[in-house]
């Protein structure tokens, strides 16, 4: 089961990468347009996921073009990779990214700032004997440390009135190794992303939690700093064209999108028909009190030691 399961995930990063390729295709013209515009192009590094979504999707349909902006992707399979090459790879302007990442970015000494909040969805999942929150009291939970899982973990616990201490922490990065074992009924719970989540509940996973339930979201697009001080008429032309992108995607028919939606972001082929999509959120300046509850977690558990305010994470490039 194991083998297949991440097989199909390789399969489908494979094909992600080859729709990034046909898609940025779609550049060549917005060259010329942009340096109509005085704009310089905008370079961003993605994962599949659900946030990617309408950046795919306003480059097929030409929404960055008609702002007169290029848009260049950097398609990663993992965080890890994403961090690794964005670290080393100064060309890259912005990420899809969370605010727990963008403490610790803070704190290592390479500001990033949040121009957007996203459309990004986690779950806390419970193998097929938990059914209920409460239930995992005492019980093994697998996240990968100090990211927005840890996070997305301590505000459910303490939404039920309980603390880290009362559940088997057990470190799991991998995304689908954690699901493997959740469904073999190595682990109590666990915390996962899209498209792992919706995955999991197919398996007979139960659900125990969400993002959005818990009235949290920690996911973001963000910038580097200097980029948002250089760019920020790029990065508004950015968003506008992502909006027209999630208007789309809540107002046209499922068939215009479903198999982009299931090439980039991950989802099983066999869902197709059935798979229950969310309704995007149009891109819009992060709430304060999404990013001073992360700050606060940050501080709390060690992650972050320097003064960092919300205004200080904040960018605003709507005007709101």
């Amino acid at each position: 089961m194991g083998g297949k399961l991440k097989m199909g995930i390789l399969k489908k990063f494979v094909l992600f990468a080859s729709l990034i390729v046909l898609t940025a295709c779609t550049n060549d013209s917005a060259d010329a347009i942009g340096s109509t515009y005085g704009y310089q192009p905008i370079t961003m590094g993605i994962l599949p996921s659900l946030d990617a979504i309408p950046i795919i999707i306003a480059m097929e349909k030409g929404f960055f073009e008609d702002e007169g902006l290029e848009v260049r992707i950097e398609q990663f399979a993992s965080a890890r990779d994403r961090d690794i090459a964005f670290q080393g790879s100064p060309h890259i302007d912005g990420l899809v990214f969370d605010l727990v990442a963008t403490t610790i970015y803070h704190e290592g000494g390479t500001p990033m700032v949040a121009a957007s909040s996203s459309t990004g969805l986690a779950s806390l999942l419970g193998n097929n004997e938990i059914n209920h929150l409460t239930e995992i009291y005492g019980h093994s939970v697998l996240i990968s440390r100090n990211t927005s899982m840890e996070y997305i973990l301590h505000k459910a616990l303490e939404s039920i009135g309980l603390t880290p201490e009362d559940v088997i922490i057990e470190e799991v990065p991998a995304l689908p190794i954690r699901l493997e074992m959740l469904a073999n009924n190595q682990a109590g719970a666990g915390t996962l992303p899209e498209p792992f989540a919706t995955m999991g509940l197919a398996q007979g996973l139960n659900g125990l939690t969400t993002t959005r339930e818990l009235g949290i979201n920690p996911f973001i697009f963000a910038f580097r700093e200097e980029v948002a001080e250089t760019k920020r008429d790029e990065i508004a032309a950015f968003f506008r064209a992502g909006n027209r992108a999630v208007d789309f995607l809540n107002t046209a028919d499922r068939e215009e999108f479903i198999d982009i939606l299931i090439n980039t972001v991950g989802y099983p082929a066999e869902f197709r028909d059935t798979l229950v999509l969310p309704e995007f959120s149009r891109f819009t300046t992060p709430s304060v009190q999404n990013v001073e509850s992360v700050l606060a977690w940050s501080r709390e558990v060690g992650l972050l030691t320097i003064d960092l305010t919300a205004e200080d994470v904040i960018f605003d490039v709507f005007g709101e």
